[in-house]
């Protein structure tokens, strides 16, 4: 499929959406630009609101998601940044609050107060950091904060060497599983127990490969694809205003007041997301007759990112939930549940659909970096000891055995680890899961 032919998320939705979502997605009348901005917002909010969470399965899930938007520059992405203007009100706030941290390193204000979120830090973390010092940010956190950046190729760039190390947060932030172990400063680790941040990112198709690697790195399944493609068309330029004589800069930055006003009354709460039987009947009746379409089509490929393309259809429910609070504009007080409405699953379904097929369209450009029978580090895993750690010594010791050097072996351990098929938990040390653990 090319990124041409990718689907647009229907209009009709966009009438029924949460009033904060609604009025910024009015402000563009490009089809691409609307769904761009859309799915930014969803997961720059996801990010903010880690107090709100849900069950799922046997799971404890929040509303964090990974976004990935993929076209060639000056075709729409753009509109992506009003999504990050939407929540640096909030950043600012947080940044600007008056707290000092007690010597382990847990902020006495947010302990004294109740509070959720540090003080003294931008949750809003740039693209364009080490490893080192993106690890240290989500721990100054404690494990949250959004990871934002236009530019693909200057995350993957500035992580360099670490991109194994940084790939593995990523993979158990998605599911919120205790991370430890990640080398920051001198051997020094980073502990956090209940990681809790989303991740939206922005690049070129020559961009997408550089920093995903291929379809069998399992993080390819945990994040959202939005890919297009434009005729390059000259854009008329003219400044614009809406009916009330507002620009988009004073919609958004009115839209990041209000979003900020309503953060503060919910910020004590730990709010509950909780879908009917009924619901989930009708939840699983459609995920069961997805997966049997694809299974019918050959599509089998799919199989582990429809599984977690279930997962994210029910944390935008519950993020779509939250903001119908912000609707109502009554006392929370100490309310501990939402009650989905079968509008905003039904809505979560109607925006989450269509990127199936753009999910598609990225595992054949993909495809092509996928090892081959011939390739050294498919050979090399053939044979690599499977749930115990070995080091490079010991990979190295194969390469007489499979014809090659040893510098061809280390770029396999380096290629396999990029994929996600090696875990590295220190350095010159590699660990191969069981096939069954494998992500």
């Amino acid at each position: 499929m090319e990124y041409k032919s990718t689907p647009f998320i229907g209009d009709d939705l966009y009438t029924r959406l949460p009033a904060l979502l609604k009025r910024g997605a009015a402000e563009f009348s490009d089809k691409r630009e609307r769904d761009v901005f859309l799915l930014s917002a969803l997961t720059t909010l996801g990010g903010v609101f880690t107090n709100v969470s849900g069950n799922y399965g046997q799971s404890h899930h929040y509303t964090t998601l990974y976004l990935f938007v993929c076209a060639e520059a000056a075709s729409g992405k753009g509109s992506m940044t009003f999504a990050k203007q939407l929540i640096e009100p909030l950043s600012d706030y947080l940044s600007n609050s008056s707290a000092g941290f007690t010597s382990n390193g847990v902020n006495a204000l947010r302990e004294q107060k109740n509070l959720r979120w540090a003080r003294g830090e931008r949750i809003l973390i740039s693209g364009n950091a080490s490893s080192a010092a993106l690890q240290q940010r989500l721990n100054a956190l404690g494990g949250r904060g959004i990871i934002f950046s236009t530019e693909a190729d200057t995350l993957s760039s500035s992580l360099g060497q670490d991109w194994g190390n940084f790939s593995d947060l990523l993979r158990k932030g998605f599911h919120h599983e205790y991370v430890d172990s990640l080398r920051v400063n001198q051997g020094s680790n980073t502990v956090i127990p209940n990681p809790r941040f989303s991740v939206a990112l922005a690049g070129t198709p020559q961009q997408l490969p550089l920093l995903l690697k291929s379809v069998e790195n399992g993080l390819v399944s945990r994040f959202l694809f939005y890919v297009f493609s434009t005729e390059f068309e000259w854009r008329d330029m003219t400044p614009t205003t809406n009916a009330d004589g507002q620009s988009t800069q004073d919609v958004f930055r009115l839209l990041g007041a209000e979003l900020l006003e309503f953060f503060k009354r919910i910020e004590v709460c730990e709010l509950q997301v909780e879908l009917s039987p009924r619901q989930w009947e009708e939840f699983n009746r459609s995920y069961d007759a997805g997966v049997k379409k694809l299974k019918k089509e050959g599509m089998s490929y799919l199989r582990s990112s429809i599984v977690r393309l279930a997962t994210i259809t029910h944390r935008v429910a519950m993020i779509l939930s939250v903001l119908r609070l912000m609707d109502e504009k009554g006392e929370i007080g100490n309310r501990q549940s939402i009650s989905c409405s079968d509008l905003d699953l039904k809505l979560a379904f109607q925006i989450t659909m269509p990127l199936v097929h753009h999910l598609i369209a990225v595992y054949k450009s993909l495809d092509s970096a996928k090892p081959t029978k011939t390739d050294v580090s498919s050979k090399l895993l053939d044979i690599l000891p499977e749930g115990v750690e070995f080091s490079r010594k010991e990979a190295q010791s194969y390469a007489h055995q499979l014809g090659y050097s040893k510098r061809s072996i280390d770029s396999a351990l380096q290629k396999l680890r990029d994929i996600g098929k090696l875990e590295q938990p220190k350095s010159g040390f590699y660990f191969l899961p069981k096939e069954e653990d494998q992500p």
